[in-house]
């Protein structure tokens, strides 16, 4: 059992987020909060849990998401329909609300000083209070937080409520069940739930020419070897090796040299992977081999660059009274690495008293 007046030091994801507060939580225990407002003894019969009569009309404002009313005077038999006309309410009178044990889609601001009761049956006239089987549900919509608790005078009391965020759905939300700002409040047979955060925001895409796609394009294909039989006794020279205008580390291998009898092997590309499993760049094969000429392999392609380094987050992110927790903005992807230059074409053997097509 946790001590209800000593404060909860730790925050346990953010199921709570409290802003220069004291905080008092209870699981049970005879030991009920001072619920009567101008500072004199606690009024048992004003406390659910502490009696075994219904609470009168005369104890505080009462609200039924089911049955109530926000037209309503917020009385037993005529209650209000929102946590937040009842707290409207509740404010100019006793300062204290009871829910029925039910499910109220909202998000409210309590201010200190206001007793709020839940877990109890809507039957007319008991009011009767069954916080042992069920308890009183405040869920919010999404990105907006169930439970704040605002400074002002006193302490701000809670008994028998189970209290939900859900999910974030703003992209670098957080979910935060309560939020007590700067405020004195106490918790007691309260269950409180924060939902998942959502992810952040996707980088922006980078917008650099990086080139054309195609591998034919003039800009980044290789260039042409000399045509057969016009290479003297040396052979066809291959074609010459390119630099990518657009990426100018990434080279294409020089084409293969054509002689009478075989076809040269292209030179690598550069620069090469390492390792390098799946040949990426290595020049073609030349022709081998009596008989017509045939062309060299085709020198392989170049590796993809490798992907940007995800933004991560590098601190705490930031707290404030009016967005909760504000985390904090990812890095900047890294630049891709660049892709490798082709490989040269194999070149073609020749006939006989003529040397091959270079690749």
């Amino acid at each position: 059992m946790i001590d209800r007046h000593r404060p909860i030091r730790t925050i346990l994801s953010f199921s709570f987020l409290t802003l220069y507060a004291a905080f008092h939580a209870a699981a049970c225990g005879p030991d009920e909060p001072d619920n009567n407002p101008t500072g004199g003894p606690s009024d048992n019969a004003c406390i659910p849990s502490a009696t075994v009569y219904a609470v009168e009309n005369s104890c505080g404002v009462f609200v039924s998401a089911s049955i109530g009313d926000d037209a309503n005077p917020g009385s037993k038999e005529k209650p209000v329909k929102t946590l937040a006309q009842a707290l409207t309410l509740a404010k100019s009178s006793t300062k204290r609300v009871y829910a029925c044990a039910e499910t109220f889609e909202e998000a409210i601001e309590v201010p200190e000083g206001v007793t709020m009761f839940g877990a109890l049956d809507c039957i007319v006239p008991a009011w009767a209070y069954v916080g042992e089987f069920t308890k009183t549900a405040i869920v919010s919509p999404a990105d907006k937080i169930p439970l704040t608790v605002v400074a002002g005078q006193g302490r701000a009391d809670f008994e028998d409520f189970e209290i939900r965020s859900a999910d974030a759905t703003v992209p670098s939300g957080s979910s935060i069940a309560v939020l007590v700002n700067g405020a004195d409040a106490g918790f007691t047979r309260c269950k409180i739930t924060a939902g998942s955060g959502a992810p952040g925001e996707t980088g922006m895409q980078p917008t650099d020419d990086v080139g054309p796609a195609n591998p034919n394009d003039a800009a980044v294909a290789g260039n042409a070897g000399n045509a057969a039989c016009m290479g003297g006794a040396n052979g066809n020279a291959g074609g010459e090796a390119k630099v990518n205008a657009k990426c100018s580390t990434a080279i294409g291998g020089m084409g293969g040299t054509g002689q009478e009898t075989e076809g040269g092997n292209g030179a690598d590309g550069t620069p090469l992977p390492d390792p390098n499993p799946d040949n990426f760049g290595i020049g073609g094969l030349g022709a081998m081999g009596l008989g017509n000429c045939k062309a060299g392999e085709s020198g392989a392609s170049g590796a993809d660059g490798l992907p940007g380094m995800g933004a991560s987050a590098d601190d705490l992110g930031t707290i404030d009274g009016e967005a909760g927790y504000v985390g904090a903005t990812g890095k900047q992807g890294m630049q891709g690495t660049p892709g490798q230059g082709g490989g040269g074409g194999g070149a073609a053997k020749g006939k006989v008293a003529c040397f091959g097509a270079s690749g």
